[in-house]
């Protein structure tokens, strides 16, 4: 097990993140019997309002950690694990949006430090971990532009360190904090901190113009990242040390059309994108090396529309692609999915009904799947043999609106999946609905008779978690 992410190609998603405390998250090393440890995630209880939960994957170790806000729930988001503390920013009521920490005990739950003691307006995101210190932007109310903080845990060591109009998309190598930021000067340009200042790495686009890097990824001690420049009609990869000498293309014979994914797997990197306006699926493979190979997906059927590709992946194990898209002449989108187990050799599979959530999990991917049965959960190894129904959630109605399946209502980091049980029996969690019990937490470890509720931890068939089919409560 490692890292997985689902992202459009044209605006990843990053939802709020879940935390794990303890034990190991980092595959099968060490004994077979070790402990995959907590998951921290935020659930209603129709009590307490939203707050901070903790579970190892059982019914009697699934708990509320503390209740922070008892008028309202304290709400809290941006959740974020590093090391044995998973920070995560909440509202107790006095001292608005803060950020807070905890070990999983209610005595080990504290607010780090009043930051912001002048507004209940805190808008804080990008938490990235960076020279061993935790990295984040806040956009204060009353304050011009958004600035970025660091932390180290403690009250005296939360400060600002640079200032910006809108920096985001955080990525950390060994010395160098990368991150995008618009003036009226460049555009949007690649900025980085290199821990004592922040600067504009190279106006790509020169000029007002923006040069849109998309999909920042730190990779031998560089990023790499897709952009324009003005020179050609289309993304190309770049590469950066952090440098305006050293930030150049990567590659240039390969143009993309709206921008590329660019994922970590094994010791590469895969460029995935679509090229000849839309056609066709172009996979880059840079290996640490230096190395290079291009393969090229064909989009089957008739003329297409509006094709947009979704990326599931397991670092160490295979790589799954799903492209959607139009027919011409039918309304309906079309699934097709690739996987991959090397970056160069590829199974094909076609999809027939919509997929609406997806993660690769065991090295396999987890699908909501909508079929004349409903939204349920699926399994694929990217082969016809290989796909199959994990459980019937709701065996009730299976094509009641209220019934199915969220991977991702519970919030994903690409590199903290919430997983639970052990390294020789692990669990992904996800939210299952079903009418009797409405949204609460599910496990499964790929078997229909180990896919199971957690807990209902709100009672009855009302919901411990908002999401997407149901809706705001």
């Amino acid at each position: 097990m490692s890292a997985f992410r689902l992202a459009p190609i044209a605006a990843v998603m990053m939802l709020g993140i879940v935390g794990c405390s303890g034990g190991s998250n980092n595959g099968n090393s060490g004994s077979s019997a070790e402990s995959l440890g907590n998951v921290i995630f935020p659930a209603d209880d129709g009590v307490h309002g939203t707050e901070l939960w903790i579970t190892d994957g059982t019914e009697e170790n699934t708990r509320l950690v503390k209740d922070l806000n008892e008028a309202e729930g304290s709400n809290p988001q941006n959740i974020f694990k590093k090391g044995d503390i998973t920070y995560f920013v909440a509202n107790d009521g006095i001292h608005g949006y803060e950020i807070w920490k905890t070990d999983g005990t209610e005595e080990g739950t504290e607010m780090v430090a009043d930051a912001f003691p002048w507004t209940e307006s805190a808008d804080l995101s990008e938490f990235t971990e960076f020279k061993n210190e935790l990295y984040f932007t806040a956009d204060i109310e009353g304050t011009p532009g958004r600035n970025i903080w660091k932390t180290d845990g403690t009250e005296a060591g939360t400060k600002i360190v640079a200032t910006g109009r809108s920096p985001s998309n955080f990525v950390a190598t060994n010395d160098r904090l990368f991150y995008t930021d618009y003036t009226s000067e460049t555009g949007s340009e690649l900025y980085a901190f290199n821990g004592e200042k922040a600067y504009l790495v190279k106006d790509i686009f020169p000029g007002g113009s923006s040069s849109q890097v998309q999909s920042l990824t730190a990779f031998n001690n560089k990023v790499y990242f897709v952009a324009i420049s003005g020179d050609a009609p289309g993304y190309l990869i770049w590469k950066s040390d952090g440098t305006a000498d050293g930030t150049s293309l990567a590659e240039d014979s390969f143009l993309f059309n709206g921008g590329a994914e660019i994922v970590k797997f094994k010791d590469s990197i895969l460029v995935v994108g679509t090229v000849d306006h839309g056609e066709t699926i172009k996979v880059v493979k840079l290996e640490k090396n230096g190395d290079l190979s291009a393969h090229n997906l064909p989009l089957p059927g008739p003329e297409l529309d509006d094709p947009s590709i979704e990326i599931a992946f397991d670092a160490d194990s295979r790589v799954f692609i799903v492209a959607s898209y139009n027919e011409t002449d039918n309304p309906s989108r079309v699934e097709y999915l690739w996987s991959t187990e090397n970056g160069t050799d590829f199974n094909s599979l076609e999809l027939t009904q919509d997929i609406y959530d997806g993660i690769a999990f065991n090295s396999n991917m987890y699908l909501d799947w909508a079929t004349e049965e409903g939204v349920q959960l699926w399994t694929t190894n990217g082969t016809q043999e290989g796909t199959r129904k994990v459980k019937d959630i709701n065996d009730v109605d299976a094509k009641a609106q209220d019934a199915g399946f969220r991977i991702n209502g519970l919030g994903y980091n690409p590199y903290h999946l919430p997983v639970v049980g052990t390294t020789a029996n692990p669990s992904m969690l996800f939210i299952g609905v079903e009418p009797t019990t409405g949204a609460e937490l599910w496990k499964t470890d790929g078997t229909a008779e180990g896919t199971v509720l957690v807990k209902d931890i709100q009672l009855g068939d009302a919901s411990s978690f908002r999401t997407r089919l149901l809706g705001p409560k």
